[in-house]
């Protein structure tokens, strides 16, 4: 599982005001697993949270509720990633090139293990695509 290619990775909170604010982005990706966890989308929600949420749908649609869990657990780490450069931004640290990697690592490594065979199913569109 990767999300590197998407465009929901580190350039869009490099771009946003949020990259040194990781309170608010941490409120946001918490309302981002609330969603893809299956929480109602409402009005107050941006259209990122609307994409997440029909993701979550076509998934169960495609796969089982075990493999929307792995994907999840992906997603969680990549969010944790940028809640971690927003941290080093916000207090000015320059990691150094492995601590980089370290972070950079746990948010865009294919490092979620498929949970079975059955699971192997390929969604109708990336994440890339719809979001």
């Amino acid at each position: 599982m990767s999300f590197e290619n998407s465009s929901v990775n580190s350039e869009q909170c490099d771009l946003s005001d949020l990259k040194t604010k990781p309170e608010s982005l941490k409120a946001i990706h918490k309302r981002f697993l609330e969603i893809l966890k299956g929480a109602e989308v409402t009005s107050h929600d941006i259209p990122l949270s609307r994409a997440l949420s029909n993701l979550r749908e076509r998934i169960l649609e495609k796969a089982s509720l075990k493999w929307l869990d792995y994907f999840i657990y992906g997603f969680e780490k990549y969010l944790y990633g940028c809640f971690e450069e927003a941290n080093n931004r916000l207090d000015g640290i320059v990691p150094d090139t492995e601590t980089y990697i370290a972070i950079i690592g746990i948010s865009i490594t294919n490092s979620v293990p498929s949970p079975n065979v059955e699971s192997q199913v390929k969604l109708p569109l990336c994440l890339s695509t719809i979001i």
